[in-house]
């Protein structure tokens, strides 16, 4: 993710080999980990209210750094940072989930309610202009379906996310790490280190481009 906003931000600086390296190689491995993380914690958190808030507030405080960084605007409503994207997963795991747990539910009726839930939050993807849009939400359901309730499998989970995000084929690398997952708790308290550096590494992208560029001009 830090390689993908480096290339990102310093893009008339880089050639193009190197930027294409950066950005449609490297950087396409994280959002599908992203979408393994968010599914993982989904499932596993203690206080869903609380983990859909602290989202909530990583995607708010996250938005003016993202657009200085991807337009060069204090708010672009053209482009809403990835971290939308998630909560909008979070919100239709919910949904998906009362759906599904809905005490003896007709299963057709509950298979088109599933349907139009993903439906509706990849309009709303869409509509909002989050990161990876229509695409993202459906790589999230891959997830949710068949690394959570259903299935249980990472790698399948990733691999039909990939085809989700098929305009990005150096996805298909997220398989690599994704295999290695071992299920294992992390430090709990690296999450709060990894929530910080999400705007920060942003914030810190901007500023050491402005000073690189406006001091020492190439």
């Amino acid at each position: 993710m830090f390689l993908d906003h480096f290339a990102k931000v310093f893009q008339a600086e880089l050639t193009p080999s190197l930027y294409f390296i950066l950005d449609n190689v490297i950087g396409r491995l994280a959002f599908p980990i992203f979408c393994l993380l968010l599914t993982e914690g989904y499932f596993h958190t203690g206080n869903l209210r609380r983990y859909m808030l602290r989202i909530t507030l990583l995607a708010l405080v996250s938005e003016i750094p993202f657009d200085l960084a991807m337009s060069g605007q204090v708010l672009d409503p053209a482009w809403q940072n990835t971290v939308f994207t998630l909560l909008l997963g979070l919100l239709m795991f919910s949904v998906l989930d009362r759906i599904r747990t809905k005490a003896s539910p007709d299963r057709l009726a509950a298979i088109l309610l599933q349907i139009l839930t993903i439906a509706a939050f990849s309009v709303s993807a869409w509509a909002l202009h989050t990161d990876y849009g229509i695409f993202g939400i459906g790589a999230l359901a891959c997830f949710y379906y068949l690394n959570g309730r259903v299935y249980k499998n990472p790698v399948t989970a990733d691999l039909w996310a990939c085809f989700c995000l098929f305009q990005e084929p150096a996805a298909f690398l997220s398989l690599l790490p994704v295999a290695a997952y071992n299920r294992t708790r992390g430090n709990a308290g690296m999450k709060y280190f990894f929530y910080f550096f999400y705007p920060l590494h942003l914030l810190l992208l901007v500023f050491l481009h402005e000073w690189i560029c406006n001091r020492f001009p190439l």
